[in-house]
């Protein structure tokens, strides 16, 4: 026999958890009907058809549901438990917080997914240049790489991508990553001086100030906007990485 299976969210699991089935002053449980346009009372009871107070008629047998070990399983022959549960305002489908419907279907295909996400990841890190393997782990590791051995940086740049492949990717196809790694570069070279008010030249004799830094704004920030955005700032970005290359 088919069987819905619901499991508690979180982290923690208890042994057992009560869900609430009825709506009282304590514990509201609604539904907002749209055909009625009103919000309706909801009480599950094993004898009735409906899950809605309204309509149910005569006596009313109340049941408790339980999850254990913070799951429930519905079995296929009780349709009015597995509606009930699909509409209940704790469905994380809904709003909530305190159950989800486990679908198998589902986490299969979210997992054949990420192996896919993997696979591509491990097999790009493998094929990047150097020079952009420094651009992706200086993003996650800052200026740290500057001390570390080429081995090291292409053996963690492969755990990223094994561990994390979607932001793997996302570094990768990142223009700010390369730029960030250029500006570190240009720094290196003393090719300027990087100042909480401003940057400032250090080449060519000149020591004047070449952007101004706005109050309580990171430096890296005007900086890396006025490499990328200014007009100026890109042909003095492309002169200073045509001096690195000719080094």
């Amino acid at each position: 026999m088919k069987v819905t299976v619901y499991s508690l969210s979180g982290d923690s699991t208890p042994l057992s958890w009560k869900l609430p089935t009825r709506h009282t002053h304590r514990k509201s449980l609604l539904h907002y009907d749209e055909k009625k346009d009103e919000s309706r009372a909801l009480r599950y009871a094993s004898n009735q058809r409906s899950f809605y107070e309204d309509e149910q008629k005569g006596e009313v047998v109340l049941e408790h549901v339980f999850f254990d070990d913070g799951e429930l399983k519905v079995p296929q022959n009780n349709p009015l438990l597995r509606k009930f549960l699909a509409i209940h305002p704790d469905n994380v489908a809904n709003g909530g917080s305190k159950f989800y419907l486990v679908d198998p279907v589902a986490n299969a295909k979210a997992a054949e997914e990420m192996l896919d996400m993997r696979f591509e990841a491990m097999s790009l890190a493998r094929q990047l240049p150097y020079k952009q393997i420094e651009a992706v782990m200086r993003e996650v590791k800052g200026d740290i790489i500057d001390r570390m051995e080429s081995a090291e940086i292409k053996r963690d740049l492969k755990y990223l991508a094994q561990n994390d492949p979607e932001y793997f990717l996302s570094l990768v196809d990142s223009p700010e990553v390369d730029t960030n790694d250029d500006i570190a570069r240009i720094i290196d070279a003393r090719y300027i001086q990087v100042r909480k008010n401003g940057i400032f030249w250090n080449t060519d004799g000149k020591k004047n100030r070449m952007v101004e830094v706005p109050f309580e704004t990171d430096p890296m920030l005007t900086l890396e906007h006025f490499f990328m955005y200014d007009k100026e700032g890109l042909e003095i970005y492309k002169d200073f990485l045509d001096r690195l290359n000719e080094e």
